[in-house]
């Protein structure tokens, strides 16, 4: 039930992680697909839109990289070193920075800030001639009430 209320995120982590942990991560923070850095820049090279396509599609993206490599690093919201049962936050665009957690209280609760979500102003009439018909005036906006997306295969394999 989380998925449906969990905000969509890039996430990205270094990637010299075991299967084990990186199922923890992939259990725990709802990820929808894992990718490694090669894939996501070709997936960013070839389309510029397809991070905010993603984003607005509901999927949580989990990139492994080297975190020294500094490419396309400003197109993650979160950027994560995990290393002997410790999760360092380096990045957050969307919530607290510079944390450490132990890998079992990583969370998207605890990584995000879970406000309401605005993407655009709400416009209100001055008065009732100008509200149009069928328009429905309101603050309680939510886009991710609906559907989960369709989760893809994201089980790590060892090579």
């Amino acid at each position: 039930m989380a998925i449906i209320t969990s905000p969509p995120a890039i996430i990205f982590i270094n990637n010299d992680l075991s299967s084990q942990v990186l199922s923890v991560f992939i259990r725990q923070l709802f990820i929808t697909e894992v990718l490694t850095a090669a894939q996501f820049d070709g997936y960013v090279a070839a389309d510029g839109y397809w991070v905010s396509d993603q984003l607005y599609d509901g999927y949580r993206i989990l990139v492994l990289r080297d975190l020294c490599d500094q490419t396309n690093r400003d197109l993650a919201d979160i950027v994560l070193f995990a290393k002997d049962g410790l999760v360092s936050v380096e990045q957050n665009k969307v919530g607290p920075p510079n944390i450490t957690l132990q890998i079992n209280q990583v969370y998207l609760t605890a990584l995000i800030y879970l406000q309401r979500v605005r993407p655009f102003p709400c416009r209100r009439p001055k008065n009732w001639e100008n509200q149009f018909v069928g328009e429905h005036v309101t603050d309680d906006f939510n886009p991710y009430h609906l559907d989960p997306p369709y989760i893809r295969n994201v089980e790590p394999r060892d090579n």
